[in-house]
């Protein structure tokens, strides 16, 4: 973005990250970053974990899928020139969805052998 009365231009990139350019020379004015480090934290240990303990159904279905194609990434086109490329995770949905199947039949096992019936 242009901001012709105080000659600045504003380039926003890396998702949070903003550099702040002086129209007259572009010269660097300013490099504006937000504080979202706590966010991140709470991302890499709390967010992340627990969707690697809880069963990703709904990836198991790619992953499968990319089994059989002997494919690991899709190309998905928005347009006539362009595509995003998304890369499968192989590993996570199968192992995540194995130990949840193995942790319930074990439980139930458990539960079946305390019962007296």
């Amino acid at each position: 973005h242009i901001d012709p009365i105080a000659k600045r231009a504003y380039v926003a990139h890396h998702i949070d990250n903003l550099d702040v350019y002086d129209t007259n020379d572009w010269s660097l004015f300013e490099r504006r970053s937000s504080v979202v480090s706590g966010w991140r934290f709470v991302d890499r240990y709390i967010i992340a974990p627990l969707r690697f303990i809880t069963p990703q159904t709904g990836e198991l279905g790619k992953t499968i899928e990319s089994i059989i194609s002997g494919k690991t990434s899709k190309t998905i086109l928005d347009g006539p020139d362009a595509g995003e490329v998304v890369r499968y995770e192989l590993a996570r949905p199968i192992i995540s969805c194995s130990a949840f199947v193995i942790l319930m039949l074990f439980t139930s096992c458990y539960y079946f052998t305390t019962r007296d019936f």
